[in-house]
This record gives C-alpha cells, structure tokens and sequence, in this order.
C-alpha cells in the first residue's frame, strides 16, 4: 500500500510517501542476514535513484519517475517512510549522507552470462554498432565495457543455448573470426552474477548462492 503527501515547514517542501518499507538499505535482507543491513536515514537524489534501478521493481521502493529532474531543480525533499513504525525512514535530497562509508548500498542479480569479444576489427567504423545490432534480438545487455579492440557485456541468463550459440555465431561472422586466438575471439561463461557497489560494479563467478551470499556479509 502506498499513500503519497506534500508537507511543508516555512519554504522547505517534502514529498512524504508512505509504504510498508521501514526506508532505503544497504542491502537486501533476504540475502544479507545477521541483522546487518542497515537503514539509510538520508541519501541525495543521485545515489537514490541508482539504487532503486538497481533494486527494480520487486523491491517496491520507488517508480523512477519519483526522482525526476524537476523535483531535484526544484528542491523538493522526498521521504520514504513507514507511518506505524519508529523511524523517520529514508530522507532524499541534495545532501549526500554525512555518515557514508564510501559505499552507501550493496546488491547483486544473478543469472546473468558474460560476454568476450576481442578484434583487430574492432576499431572499425560501426563494427562495435553491429555487434550490438546483433545482441539486442536476442536480450537485454546490462553492463558494457570496451576498449580499443575489445569488449565485455552482460545479457540475461533466460537465453536459451540454442539462441545463445546462434548470437554467437552471428557475432563470429561479423568479426571474420572462424576460430579463437589469442588477440581474436568470441567467449561467453554463463552463471555468473553482477555485484553493484554504488557506485562500482563488479563481475563475480555465481555457481552457488551460497557464494555471492557470503560475499556480501563480508563486503557490507
């Protein structure tokens, strides 16, 4: 359920929702246990709305839409907060968290398969456009990092192996590359799971749970 408010103190304007959240934190809960996930009582717009993409829709936290430009140019305040609990929740605002270690949210999403791509053909006017061509029929890319001759992407797990060899292929084709070398190849590892530290990703190996469990108990 969520109930949504304007309150106002002299010029100082808040946006109050109202969810049965206790407010923004560090981390997952279901997967972070020991009580260690922590509330985050106040956070800029910025870093807020990182999280609540990184968290999507499940979480129930935010819409995208909440955290506009106007709102932030405007300096409307947001507060998410649990009206039958004894906490002030999460304040949003222009004002980063003075209390932040560096890393203000933890989380991960599994399921995901890890492309490399190397090319001498890579640097090519719209070969890297071609390669992408190819990829968005077949799903969604999340992570992207190039350099002069390579590049590395992740896409959804939910590709079948018939779709993914097919992906492949096509990428093969258009690169000229029939067999792997050393300078020159086309590799992907399935399993694999993202890790956000807002704001630095990383790229894990992700065969058990129990894993990526275990390395956000030591990392929060």
């Amino acid at each position: 359920m969520t109930s949504v408010g304007l309150s106002r103190l002299g010029y100082d304007t808040t946006l109050e929702i109202q969810k049965s959240v206790l407010g923004m934190l560090s981390s997952d809960p279901r997967v972070v246990k020991g009580g260690k996930t922590k509330l985050i009582e106040q956070i800029d717009y910025l870093t807020a709305k990182e999280i609540t993409v990184i968290r999507g829709a499940q979480a129930k936290l935010l819409h995208n839409q909440v955290l506009r430009k106007e709102l932030q140019e405007a300096g409307i305040k947001v507060r998410l907060f649990d009206p039958f609990l004894d906490s002030k929740g999460t304040l949003i605002s222009r004002v980063k968290n003075p209390d932040s270690s560096g890393v203000e949210f933890v989380g991960g999403r599994n399921g995901v398969t890890f492309f490399s791509i190397s090319s001498g053909k890579m640097a090519g006017n719209g070969v890297l456009a071609s390669i992408f061509d190819i990829v968005k029929n077949y799903g969604s890319v999340d992570i992207v990092s190039t350099s002069e001759t390579e590049v590395s992407f992740t896409i959804d797990s939910a590709i079948s192996q018939r779709k993914l060899n097919e992906m492949t292929l096509k990428i093969r084709e258009t690169l000229e590359i029939q067999e792997d070398g050393y300078e020159n190849f086309v590799k992907y590892e399935k399993n694999k799971a993202l890790v956000f530290c807002v704001d630095k990703i990383y790229i894990i190996a992700n065969e058990h749970f129990e894993k990526q469990q275990q390395l956000f108990q030591k990392v929060v």
